[in-house]
């Protein structure tokens, strides 16, 4: 129960010389103000009332005071701590009358005994005296309690055996209570072996004393107490050392991670393997909250969806057989009954089984339970209550001496610090008692921090403690603590609900950032990375909720158009905001915990980060690595840091210049030795070893970056200036500001190490938690619609039909459900991610960033060392304000200029190497065109204006045709025939823009255009063959046949997306036409081409979706389309609409050619003649489409189906006349004639440098694709053919000859 005194702490060398040499102090009391117990009891009383204690509190002389009296008066000092003693243990055993009792009469026996002859020694010593008989008081009373108890269940034994009815338990039988009278106290070595033997509940159990996992099956990392498991193993499994056979017991499980996990209880014959564990045989019972099933042999639904933190309760009753189980403190029912029982191998232990990265914490008694449930007892026996009880008296005497200036007036600094010393090591093995810890001294700490509005102080015991604790004490005592304060946080909640079981986090860390105000405590906490780092993260988490904890904290759901006029506003608003306050408290406290941490040291607080972000690097991979972060850990943190830096971006602040070196960034990129959350990160040229061996990085590292921030903060000026927006930022960002800056000093790595962490947090943990809010608020959007919808169609049905009537009654009640889950959802994120501040720092943070991207740009070499993050960093911000709730668009004004430009600059930049990246920077320009606010900023771009639609048209390849198209397809919106008009993202410029590029470099502009027929000719193709797929698909299901090709749904998918991939390209060529008409019309080579290239589209899609054989499939899929919503998109009219513009458009072209020459020949119509387009298709599609568009409010195309209209009459015409002459294609032409790969009459023969002849319409189509030699295959361009003009004579002369004859 003790320690030997060391002399340490702060208790003066002389004390212990004084002490031997016979007292403490002075011989003479004569004289003294003497305090007595009524005084102390006035001052007290005075105190609590806020009167200041020296005014009426006697101080003591300043010369030392005789301890050893020869009469029988007590001290003063004596007094002074026995009513100390007196108060203490009326305190600890407040719960306890009959200890209090006990202790009494103890007190009173020494009181008298100290009063006789035989009393000596000083008063230290008789204080120290008087505590050891309290000790040993409680110790007695343990020992005879158990004795007695042991010894009635004999009693009843033996009553029993000899054929007397058994009494109850709490029997007032007098043969059994008699036992109570004259009993006589044995020790524990004297103790009968058959009273020992009977003792209750713990012959019900086999194993040792203390509890821990034993067997393990497959790859798991244990903690040194083997009560925490991790799984590296794709399933594994573990049990304990010790099983129960009879009773009711319980265990403890605290989730580490939310996965898979089967916890339950085992025999020991459950033969686990690495596929299957706990659960899945016979006598082997487990819960999965991650699957919401219940296991024996099969699985069966059971309990709540679970969450990382939330502490499962497992309960067997042997005797009842039934397993049951808690999910923080909350029942879920009984899970199993008829649980095998008292029969050989019936023995069951807790186990669990785990998939793989999987990790828990066990608890079976060692320490308190979170949630004790009645009735049921720890599998691991408690320390003795006799040692919580001292530990606990202990602490109260410990705190009344160190916060009492009356103990300090009353005794000397020697008399003052030895006396804290003999506390002290009546303490130190309480203290080491985890259950100790975790029971009592951080409950009693929790109670004197001071409260959520006050400066945060630990009590004034801790540091007593931490003075007179030896390093090794002071160690595990720090580690037990802030283990178990790390926990608790990860295991509570931000804020209490009306059914949310246990407390909250927030005090918790505000006790842990006060213990670490404590200099020693901070200083042993921070020894070593290992030892901090854990506990760190675990303050810096907040525990997500699941549905049924959602529905606690948000009990009442309102929505913007809920019908139920019952709901309240009001109450909701109210809840949210609780929620955000509570959320927002939590996070002030995790900002002042990372300044504690640099106030110990700027070292240890690179450390933590670094370590933090070299953890988790692997987050986001397909795979997961095992040890990751809480994702709540990264999403704190990022908040955290950016509240300490976001003033540094603020508009004229000269404080980021002089902190962050100019070549601070470039010298993180070239670091030979990579950190280690970059090791393995790509880069934006490719792999960082590739790039040391390819890339001259000579001077790179001193590359001096001036980044630039003029952005205005929005929450102090623009559209939220006022008092209250300033006095939020001043309370947000100032004051955590200034202290960071006092603590960074002059450390500009430490400035570039956050900015660099804000990046990777982001990237590696709050993007996708963005991803799941926006998903949500799809889901509350979509379930909102779909609930007015069934309401709609509730209210208009015929009563007549009272089922379908009662079916949409009961669909309403679902899309109800479904539609308050989501709103509970949405609020929770809206409490997490999207407050004011934190959207506009963020923006902040977005902005200065890709300023230092455009900084690094102008270095040629340089971009290449970025590390991707910052670019997709950038890019998932963008889309985070678009899908925020609600969308940020009040930051427009502010520092877009700067993201348009660097999209702009670098979407076709061939230093970055890696495709996805590219493709999710097209992905962003494609979503931001959507909105007009943001179509206006690239029109007002001037590097847009310059270069944004060539590096589009040169990026229209096998690769980013897809998005490049989207982003074109936005800038016409509505231009097309049929479509309905809007200026959402329309932008006149860019059209203008993409004319004026293509005639200003007409290689890229035919480069485009062969890339848009292949590409095109290539989805139509693949369209008609998924057709064909479909229907061989549900000829073979009719005729019960196996199937031929994959599954129909993916098939009908397949249809869907290369349909509406062709009308998309459809719909750019189009445009194209609408705006480049020329490169159509014409009698040179390559316009030629083209108008064939395109009429041969135009034939094929006709003749696939009109009238004819080959339309049969299409009209199946279009009838199917009706009844399928995945096939929904499929429709005649949309791929037809953009077929007639097209036509239209080069018809209305070529007749205002036909115009401007004065001439009577419309060379489109000629060459559409010639061509393989049926007029029977093309008097279908005017029948279909008049019938469309007049149905429509659409002029514009009402108009242009006029011309539609005269383009068929001139058609006809010309088929007419061609019908009364004969044609070339029916003469027999000469074989010199005709061209060696189309067999096609030659109209503009011309030489190959293989000597070979062909038509120039033939070679210029060839080089589009190929630029060689088609019989050589020798390099080949246009200007090397020679034209036959004495061929080309002699054709012409022929096709005279052939009309003079006909």
């Amino acid at each position: 129960w003790s320690r030997p005194w060391r002399g340490g702490g702060r208790a003066r060398e002389g004390a212990e010389q004084r002490e031997r040499e016979g007292g403490l102090g002075s011989e003479a009391l004569a004289g003294r103000s003497v305090m007595g117990v009524e005084e102390y009891v006035e001052v007290e009383r005075k105190a609590s009332e806020g009167v200041d204690a020296a005014t009426v509190a006697p101080r003591w002389p300043e010369e030392d005071v005789a301890s050893t009296s020869s009469d029988a008066t007590p001290s003063p000092q004596e007094r002074l701590m026995r009513k100390i003693l007196r108060d203490a243990s009326a305190k600890v055993f407040s719960q306890d009358p009959q200890g209090e009792l006990v202790l009494s009469q103890e007190k009173r026996d020494r009181g008298s005994r100290a009063a006789g002859p035989q009393g000596g020694g000083t008063w230290l010593q008789r204080f120290a005296e008087d505590l050891e008989e309290y000790v040993e008081a409680l110790v007695l009373r343990e020992t005879e309690a158990e004795f007695w108890s042991k010894a009635k269940a004999l009693a009843r034994q033996e009553l029993e055996d000899k054929g007397k009815p058994r009494p109850p338990v709490d029997s007032d039988d007098d043969s059994i209570d008699s036992l109570d009278d004259d009993k006589e106290v044995l020790p524990p070595s004297e103790t009968p072996r058959s009273a020992s033997t009977a003792s209750s509940g713990w012959n019900e159990r086999l194993g040792p004393a203390t509890v821990c996992l034993d067997v393990c099956n497959g790859d798991v990392i244990l903690d040194e107490r083997r009560l925490s498991i991790k799984s590296l193993s794709n399933f594994c499994s573990a049990r304990t050392n010790c099983c129960v056979i009879a009773g009711a017991w319980q265990y403890e499980v605290v989730l580490g991670t939310a996965g898979i996990q089967q916890i339950g209880w085992a025999t020991p014959t459950c033969p686990v393997t690495n596929e299957e564990g706990v659960g899945d045989f016979p006598n082997s019972y487990a819960y999965d909250g991650k699957r919401v099933r219940k296991w024996n042999v099969s699985c069966h639904p059971y309990g709540q969806p679970w969450m990382a933190g939330d502490v499962i309760g497992c309960c067997l009753n042997v005797d009842g057989g039934e397993i049951s189980f808690y999910r923080n403190g909350r029942p879920l029912g009984v899970a199993f009954r008829g649980v095998r029982r008292h029969t050989p191998g019936m023995a069951y232990f807790p186990a669990l089984s785990l998939s793989h990265c999987e990790r828990c914490a066990l608890n079976f008694g060692g320490m308190p339970f979170r949630y004790p449930v009645s009735g049921y007892r720890p599998i691991q026996e408690s320390p003795k209550k006799s040692l919580l009880q001292v530990g606990a008296l202990v602490l109260e005497v410990l705190d009344v001496v160190a916060c009492s200036d009356i103990v300090r007036d009353s005794l000397t600094t020697d008399e003052y610090f030895l006396m804290v010393d003999s506390l002290c090591a009546k303490l130190v093995p309480a203290l080491l008692s985890p259950y100790f810890v975790d029971g009592t001294l951080i409950p009693f700490l929790l109670e004197r921090t001071s409260g959520e509005g006050g400066e945060l102080a630990a009590p004034r015991c801790v540091s007593l403690l931490s003075e007179n604790l030896s390093d090794e004490e002071i160690s595990s005592l720090t580690r037990s603590v802030f283990g178990r304060i790390s926990e608790l946080c990860r295991s509570s909640f931000c804020a209490e609900g009306a059914a949310v079981t246990g407390s909250r986090n927030h005090p918790y860390l505000r006790l842990g950032i006060a213990l670490l105000e404590n200099p020693r405590i901070r200083s042993t906490f921070f020894a070593s990375e290992e030892s901090f780092v854990e506990p760190i993260e675990g303050m810096l988490s907040q525990k997500q909720p699941n549905s049924h904890d959602l529905a606690a904290l948000l009990p009442e759901v309102w929505w913007e158009g809920a019908e139920d006029a019952g709901i309240d506003e009001g109450e909701m608003k109210a809840a949210c905001s609780s929620l955000e306050e509570a959320m927002a408290a939590v996070e002030a406290s995790q900002v002042r915990l990372l300044l504690c941490v640099l106030r110990h040291s700027r070292g240890t607080f690179k450390a933590l980060l670094r370590a933090i972000l070299s953890k988790n690097k692997g987050a986001l991979r397909n795979v997961q690595p095992p040890g990751l972060s809480d994702n709540s850990v990264l999403t704190s943190l990022y908040y955290a840091l950016l509240r300490l830096v976001r003033p540094l971006l603020a508009e004229n602040n000269e404080k980021l210049a002089a902190l962050l070196p100019s070549s601070a960034f470039s010298e993180m990129f070239l670091l030979e030795e990579e950190p280690g959350h970059y090791s393995d990160a790509s880069r934006l040229g490719g792999a960082y070893s590739h790039l040391r061996k390819t890339v001259e990085v000579a001077g790179l590292a001193e590359t001096e970056l001036e980044v630039t921030v003029p952005y205005q903060s929005v929450l102090n000026a623009g559209t939220m200036a006022s008092e209250d927006s300033r006095a939020l930022y001043e309370s947000i960002f100032a004051g955590y500001h200034e202290e960071f800056l006092r603590c960074v000093e002059d450390d500009g790595e430490l400035v570039a190490l956050v900015f660099d962490g804000i990046n990777w947090l982001y990237h590696l943990g709050l993007a996708s938690k963005c991803k799941q809010a926006s998903l949500q608020l799809q889901n509350q959007v979509s379930a909102i619609s779909q609930l007015e919808d069934a309401a709609k169609r509730r209210d208009q049905a015929e009563p007549t039909n009272p089922e379908y009537h009662k079916h949409l009654k009961e669909a309403c009640v679902l899309f109800r459900e479904d539609v308050v889950e989501s709103v509970r959802q949405c609020s929770w994120f809206k409490a997490l991610l999207y407050p004011t501040w934190k959207q506009e720092a963020m923006f902040a943070a977005c902005i200065f960033q890709t300023r230092l991207l455009l900084q690094i740009s102008n270095h040629d070499r340089l971009l290449q060392f970025v590390p991707e993050s910052y670019v997709e960093t950038v890019m998932d911000s963008f889309h985070a304000f678009r899908r925020g709730h609600p969308p940020v668009r009040f930051l427009l004004g502010h520092g877009l200029e700067d993201v348009v430009t660097f999209l702009v600059l670098h979407f076709n930049d061939d230093r970055i190497v890696n495709l996805d990246v590219r493709d999710v920077m097209f992905q962003t320009i494609s979503v931001l065109l959507l909105h007009r606010d943001f179509v206006v900023a690239f029109e007002e771009n001037r590097s847009a204006q310059d270069s944004f639609i060539e590096s589009l048209l040169s990026c229209f390849d096998s690769r980013f045709w897809i998005p490049v198209s989207n982003i074109l397809l936005r800038l016409c919106k509505g231009m097309g025939f049929g479509q309905k008009r809007t200026n959402e993202s329309t932008s006149l410029i860019f059209q203008q823009l993409v004319q004026d590029t293509c005639k200003a470099k007409p290689d890229l502009y035919a480069a485009f255009l062969n890339r848009l027929f292949t590409i095109m000719n290539w989805t139509a193709t693949e369209f008609t063959v998924a057709m064909k797929e479909i229907q061989e698909r549900e000829e073979s299901l009719v005729r019960g046949l196996p199937p031929t090709s994959s599954d129909l749904t993916q098939q009908q998918r397949k249809c869907s997306i290369m349909f509406e991939l062709s009308v998309n390209l459809l719909r750019l060529l189009e445009f194209v036409v609408r705006e480049l008409p020329a490169s159509f019309l014409g009698a040179e080579s390559s316009s030629v081409v083209n108008v064939d290239r395109l009429l041969e589209t135009m034939s094929f899609v006709l003749q696939h979706t009109t009238v004819g054989p080959d339309s049969v499939l299409f009209e199946r899929i279009v009838v199917g389309a009706q009844h399928l919503t995945v096939l929904e998109k499929v429709s005649r009219f949309a791929i037809l609409a953009p077929v007639t513009g097209i036509l239209t458009n080069l018809f209305v072209a070529a007749q205002e050619r036909l115009e401007e020459k004065k001439s009577d020949l419309n060379d489109f119509v000629e060459r559409v003649a010639s061509s393989r387009i049926d007029v029977a298709c093309l008097e279908y599609l005017a029948h279909f489409v008049t019938g469309e568009v007049s149905s429509k409010p659409d002029l514009p195309s009402q108009q242009r189906l006029g011309n539609f209209q005269d383009f068929l009459s001139a058609l006809k015409e010309v088929q007419t006349e061609r019908e009364a002459r004969v044609e070339v294609d029916d003469l027999e032409i000469p074989e010199k004639f005709l061209d060696p790969i189309t067999y096609n009459l030659m109209r503009d023969p011309v030489a190959l440098p293989s000597k070979v002849v062909v038509d120039r319409s033939t070679i210029v189509r060839h080089l589009q694709t190929d630029q060689t030699d088609p019989f050589s295959r020798a390099e080949l361009t246009m200007e090397m053919v020679e034209p036959e003009e004495a061929l080309r004579g002699e054709i012409e002369e022929w096709m005279s000859q052939q009309k003079t004859t006909k």
